[in-house]
């Protein structure tokens, strides 16, 4: 009797309809409550810091993975921890004996009971008492070739630790290669790491193309380093837009181009907590000036890139100094005379200031979201519209020019600089105006450079609309620039821009035309 309504009771709460598929209901939604946090992959953790390593053996063709702590695709937990029962060890097939091949190794999720009982609601059928999380180590064989690749995932849930390169004859592990780099790393959907890309951009190498496409799209224009010849092109020499990039010259037949820069390896929408600057700091060193400015600040010496004539140049050579908001580089010996110096560096992102964001403006309706950086120096916006006679253009390096595009007596007129803080021209390059109908330019040499003649084929690009008017403005009487008659210029003989000297321009749709200066 006693036995008989045992036996009802735990129909009743152990019923396949009943507890058992409640507690699966519950395991399934505290994985996926996992799987939204961590992500899928091997995790890399305050307590295992350096997840599952691989180590090979000696003895055998084999291996055995240390500690750590993974999620299915389902939300699984899926962990070695210290004294686990469950073999930690994995044997890899007999080597091929003319061919290498390569396979994959993978941890799986599973549950494994202590005790076999007869299911109470259905004794017919047999259940384990204690289910617990488990693991299995698996490998997938991949097909012996003179050029192997690894083979697909069996099951949808494998987490692959790495792959195993075996090559041919191999009979003990410690032969065999292990490579971590394709493995499954888990990372939170709201997650922002920078991923450095190297490659060959696709594009023609035939003397007249001058377009090349990356892979990948960049976390801006200034993360990009393009090259040519392993040479580093300066930034007046390429533009780029998205991931295609445009060169001022069509590298010729024979001639290698390559790019790197850094893309956003998050798998969510999150920013990156820090971005990427690049800077011409001179283009006609001296020959005994050894400290020149950087306009930003790098985070330290080891996220900064210098080139000297677009060569790399060893960090033992020189030394970053940050003080005072500003940063310089200092070469150990002043780059000859005429050198061109480059950088390319990381800066901490400025926290946004929304304790007192601007809210006024034309075309900010609500909810657009514009709102001032760091005292106010650096403006971020959530979403920018453009009005009547307004136009918007994105040069791809993180700069948006806003600027008049009807005509009539209204128009756009833009300040460049400063008189306190000029901008620097390439005089390779020249200066290239924007849009705007009336423009103004505070332009000034690199410190200790002097007089600098441009001697760009245009020393000023073209204009866009006829009567567009230019105005240019020196800084200082010891570096300045000097423009002379033609090269797109027509002006009354040589203009020497120094200290409060200017020179006003109008573009007449072939030349800028001289209409006034000041000396």
């Amino acid at each position: 009797m006693q036995q008989r309504n045992w036996a009802q009771l735990s129909r009743k709460l152990v019923s396949r309809y009943d507890m058992l598929y409640s507690f699966d209901a519950v395991q399934t939604y505290l994985g996926e409550q996992a799987l939204a946090f961590f992500g899928e992959g091997v995790l890399v953790t305050t307590t295992y810091p350096n997840p599952f390593p691989i180590t090979m053996s000696g003895s055998s063709l084999g291996g055995s993975v240390g500690t750590g702590i993974a999620f299915d695709p389902n939300g699984n937990i899926t962990r070695i921890d210290p004294g686990t029962t469950t073999p930690i060890s994995f044997a890899l097939a007999a080597a091929d004996v003319v061919n290498p091949r390569w396979d994959l190794l993978v941890i799986r999720y599973k549950q494994t009971g202590d005790t076999l009982i007869p299911m109470p609601s259905d004794p017919i059928v047999s259940v384990d008492l204690n289910l617990h999380d488990d693991f299995q180590l698996v490998i997938i064989k991949g097909t012996a070739s003179s050029s192997p690749s690894y083979p697909a995932k069996v099951a949808a849930t494998d987490i692959i630790l790495c792959g195993l390169r075996v090559p041919a004859n191999a009979t003990l592990g410690t032969s065999v290669t292990v490579d971590t780099s394709i493995r499954d790393i888990a990372l939170p959907y709201e997650y922002a790491f920078p991923v450095f890309q190297q490659e060959t951009p696709s594009g023609a190498v035939n003397g007249t193309n001058t377009t090349f496409t990356l892979s990948q799209a960049p976390i801006n224009g200034q993360s990009v380093l393009v090259m040519v010849d392993d040479l580093v092109l300066s930034q007046g020499e390429w533009s780029i837009i998205g991931q295609s990039i445009s060169l001022a010259t069509a590298p010729v037949a024979g001639q290698s181009v390559f790019c790197w820069y850094v893309t956003n390896g998050g798998g969510g929408a999150a920013t990156l907590p820090i971005y990427a600057e690049q800077e011409v700091l001179s283009t006609g060193a001296n020959g005994s000036q050894t400290s020149f400015p950087m306009s930003g600040n790098p985070i330290n010496q080891n996220t900064c890139f210098i080139f000297l004539n677009g060569q790399y140049v060893e960090p033992s050579n020189y030394s970053i100094l940050s003080g005072g908001g500003s940063s310089s580089v200092v070469f150990n010996s002043a780059p000859a005379v005429a050198s061109s110096i480059s950088a390319f560096y990381f800066q901490n992102l400025p926290a946004a200031n929304t304790s007192s964001p601007i809210t006024s403006g034309s075309n900010l309706g609500s909810g657009l979201g514009l709102y001032a950086g760091v005292s106010g120096q650096i403006l971020q916006f959530k979403s920018i519209k453009a009005g009547s006679n307004v136009g918007l253009s994105d040069d791809g390096l993180g700069t948006v020019t806003i600027s008049a595009t009807g005509g009539g007596s209204g128009g756009g007129r833009e300040a460049h600089g400063s008189a306190a803080s000029p901008i620097y021209i390439d005089p390779t390059v020249g200066l290239v105006p924007t849009t705007a109908s009336n423009q103004v330019w505070w332009i000034k040499p690199t410190a200790g450079e002097g007089a600098v003649n441009f001697t760009s084929a245009l020393q000023i690009a073209a204009g866009v609309t006829i009567g567009q008017q230019l105005a240019l403005k020196g800084t200082s009487s010891s570096d300045y620039y000097v423009l002379a008659n033609g090269s797109g210029i027509n002006q009354n003989g040589v203009c020497t821009l120094t200290d409060n000297q200017s020179i006003i321009y109008t573009w007449d749709g072939s030349v800028w035309s001289e209409d006034t200066r000041r000396l």
